[in-house]
């Protein structure tokens, strides 16, 4: 599940940006299945990509400049790579603030910090640093007392700083590289309509389908030499209402999020973001059916080069971008090549395995052991055991028997020391004493003790480094170790060994195996166990699902939550960034447990949902929905979504919300599900209709009026619900008088605006409607289709907004045109 999170602003403005943005999307499970960009081109006219002023241009004249910029814009540039964004700025050695401190792993593309500072502090340290190397600052930012958010530019590249106030004097703040691509320069159709620009992303509109906008934007980027990818054991799912397609391009990532806007009557909205990956992976030209895992480094493809070229091209790719083949430890053969390759300033080695199949090579490029490397230590000698070591040398190598919860059940040498492991990555970490000769033997017994096999093809043996891999049924270990001169650094990669990873170290030494029963040391922990805060009210469980609305702002939530992320060994690193969103949403497992966690913060309160399994002790649902077979309920938004739901997305504010839902089981069942389902959730069903193909049933409730409609489509049903909430909407403010629209007025320029809607004119001061729908001046008017005027910048500027009964609309202005947005 993934969810859109929106740069804090004020209350007012994120509400109305969540109306548009905020999208769930569930991906369908199944083998890596990765699609090549169709070799078709898409039905859709391409034209070269405009620049922000030419996009907003319906009825604007375009300036000459703006139009060479334009073709500038179209030629194709390489992506950078890392090593090219690094040489101008490392983020991981900039100079930081007085009271900084790193949170969690500082990468090439990203840095995290918190600071004992104001936001306006922060802000001005960095302007003059960043000055003061060359970098400028760019238009589109804004600063205030809560948060900042500024671009800087330096050679065609482009870095984003990012500031929020936490509340009690001090700030979090986040640096980020994007590259030398503006997202404004890639691929738009030629009906597109621009929505949004900032050196970080674009987004547009387009009236032609998802579909085929999907299939135009991988075709072009294909041309331009980005290689579509996903991420291992996943597959992409052909959604005809929403799309996620990722590439890569030298050290740049790139994502396509591609939807269904119902509030821009259903248009496709296409949004671009670029970011910097955490280390170059060159790949192949030709390459096909790539996936790409940055957490630990994974690359996997297919390519028609052949063996030795393949070989060839690793070998000039990476000696180029800083890394040196370690020679002692390659191993070439006509089917099968090994390479590995080192970089003492990433302090990591990737191992490259190259296989010959059927006039195909298939390649991977994997993280090696992240340690440092010392000069000459090809030089130093073993001082421990011998390389011909027999089994009485290794003796004294016992395997530790760990309690520790937090460490799995694989060999270690009882000299084992500052051991470490990474549920993430799935890599162990430790050092010992014992020379490199001394622990691959140790490691060949222990592991056959287990019923382990090595793989003797990749095992590669040196002065300096080891790796040894092991087999058994479908899983595999990898163990490879540095001698860093006295000190041995070793990793067991076991992010494909669940057994190893899931049982006790005592079941370990006697079984291998998968068991079915909870060891004894598995987590209890279930959705019962969960805390909330003190303030909480509307607290609910219903099987695994825990929801509940709270006083608080999202960073303060983050971190009342973190002991309870830290305890179940879930990652905590999607709360790092709390202070800077409205929207939270974390996906993590173990292994044992589950979970998924989404906090919006509205106008007065934030609403939490926790989705939350213990594989071990499952808690049965108190769905009511035993009417519709073998249908269970998993709540979403507030609303039930059945079990076998193959997709759904969500859009809305606390006043409306329409939710698009797929589902196998034919309306008959899922009529029957929604009827038990809402009706135990307080819904009471008013009326049902049956036109054409599809069902329509209304409900009012506690919290207004519910449109179920239940529609087949291609083999699975398409379930919408679409709700509005009168009362919360009447009480903020937002709700229009019966059979009219409201339109709020909100200048989200830099300077003051007289606007004309209707022939009426209204003066709007900088900021007008950015604090509440209290300062957003408003009108109300009758259904219909009307034009919005304004200058901004020295242009004119005309838009037009249609708007329908009982509807209310934010109308964001600024130098780009008018957005509007769907409020209620």
């Amino acid at each position: 599940m993934q969810i859109y999170q929106h740069t804090r602003g004020t209350r007012f403005i994120l509400i109305l940006l969540l109306s548009f943005a905020l999208w769930l999307l569930v991906a369908c499970g199944g083998n890596s299945a990765t699609e090549s960009p169709p070799a078709e081109d898409a039905p859709i006219a391409t034209e070269p990509a405009a620049t922000e002023a030419e996009a907003t241009e319906a009825t604007t004249e375009t300036a000459a400049d703006e139009e060479s910029s334009a073709e500038a814009a179209a030629e194709n540039v390489p992506a950078a790579t890392v090593a090219q964004v690094v040489a101008l700025l490392n983020l991981r050695t900039l100079e930081m603030p007085d009271g900084a401190t790193a949170m969690g792993q500082s990468e090439a593309g990203s840095v995290n910090l918190q600071v004992a500072q104001s936001v306006t502090d922060v802000v001005d340290f960095y302007r003059s640093l960043l000055s003061d190397q060359g970098w400028q600052e760019a238009e589109d930012g804004y600063v205030d007392a809560a948060a900042a958010t500024l671009y800087f530019t330096k050679d065609d590249f482009a870095a984003s700083l990012s500031a929020s106030d936490m509340g009690d004097g001090s700030s979090t703040v986040s640096l980020m590289h994007h590259g030398n691509i503006s997202p404004s320069t890639l691929p738009q159709t030629a009906d597109a309509e621009t929505s949004f620009a900032a050196p970080n992303m674009f987004m547009y509109f387009s009236p032609t389908s998802v579909t085929d906008v999907a299939r135009f934007v991988r075709t072009e980027l294909a041309n331009q030499g980005w290689h579509e990818y996903t991420r291992p054991n996943t597959a992409t799912a052909d959604d005809p209402n929403s799309q996620t397609r990722s590439f890569i391009q030298n050290g740049l990532e790139l994502t396509a999020f591609i939807s269904t806007a119902p509030a821009q009557d259903n248009k496709t909205a296409v949004q671009y973001t670029v970011l910097l990956l955490p280390l170059d992976m060159p790949v192949e030209p030709e390459a096909d059916a790539v996936e790409l895992d940055k957490s630990p480094i994974y690359l996997h493809y297919q390519t028609p080069a052949s063996l030795d070229a393949v070989a060839e091209f690793y070998r000039q790719e990476m000696v180029a971008l800083g890394w040196e083949e370690v020679t002692e430890a390659a191993v070439e053969t006509p089917e099968q090549v090994s390479l590995t390759f080192a970089n003492t300033d990433e302090e990591m080695a990737l191992q490259l395995l190259l296989t010959a199949d059927d006039n195909q090579t298939v390649v991977t490029l994997g993280a090696g052991l992240a340690a440092p490397m010392a000069e000459g230590e090809d030089d130093a000698e073993s001082d421990s055991l011998e390389a011909e070591t027999d089994s009485s040398d290794t003796s004294s190598l016992e395997t530790e028997t760990l309690s520790t919860g937090d460490i799995p059940a694989a060999p270690l040498p009882d000299d084992a020391t500052t051991v470490k492991f990474d549920p993430d990555g799935g890599e162990l970490t430790f050092t010992t004493t014992t020379d490199l000769a001394g622990l691959a033997e140790f490691y060949r017994q222990e592991m056959a003790a287990l019923g382990w096999e090595e793989d003797t093809f990749f095992a590669m043996e040196s002065e300096s480094f080891t790796s040894l891999d092991f087999t058994q049924g479908d899983e595999t270990v990898s163990f490879s170790a540095f001698d860093m001169v006295g000190d041995i650094e070793a990793t067991l990669d076991l992010s494909n060994a669940p057994s190893l990873t899931g049982i006790s170290a005592e079941g370990a030494s006697e079984d291998a195996g998968v068991t079915t029963e909870p060891s004894a040391d598995a987590p209890t922990f279930t959705i019962n166990d969960w805390p909330t805060p003190p303030a909480a009210t509307e607290v609910n469980v219903a099987g695994e699902l825990l929801s509940y609305k709270v006083a608080m702002p999202l960073a303060d939530l983050a971190e009342f939550y973190r002991p309870t992320f830290e305890m179940m060994d879930l990652g905590t690193s999607c709360l790092d960034d709390a202070a800077d969103y409205t929207s939270l949403s974390c996906s993590s497992g173990n292994g044992d447990v589950m979970l998924n966690f989404f906090a919006f913060e509205g106008f007065e309160d934030t609403e939490v949902e926790i989705d939350f399994t213990n594989y071990n002790y499952p808690v049965e649902s108190s769905s009511s929905g035993s009417d519709s077979g073998e249908l269970t309920a998993e709540l979403n938004d507030g609303f039930p979504l059945p079990s076998d739901n193959t997709g759904y997305f969500s859009e809305g504010t606390e006043f409306s919300r329409n939710l698009v839902v797929t589902s196998p089981s034919d309306t008959t069942t899922l009529l029957e599900f929604y009827q038990a389902e809402l009706s135990a959730l307080g819904w009471q069903e008013e009326d049902s209709s049956v036109d054409g193909d599809t069902t329509t049933v209304t409900f009012s409730g506690p919290d207004g009026n519910l449109t179920l409609t239940l529609t087949p489509s291609g083999g699975e049903t398409e379930i919408g619900l679409a709700s509005k909430n009168p009362t919360a909407a009447e009480e903020a403010g937002v709700l229009p008088p019966a059979e009219q629209a409201r339109l709020f007025l909100i200048n989200f320029s830099e300077e003051e605006l007289t606007v004309t809607v209707n022939d009426q004119e209204f003066d709007l001061a900088v900021g007008a409607g950015m604090d509440s729908p209290d300062t957003a001046p408003n009108l109300d008017l009758p259904p219909g289709s009307y034009t919005v005027s304004f200058t901004v910048g020295g242009q004119s500027l005309s838009d037009s907004v249609e708007v329908g009964p009982n509807e209310a609309w934010g109308l964001m202005l600024d130098a780009e045109g008018v957005l509007p947005l769907q409020v209620y």
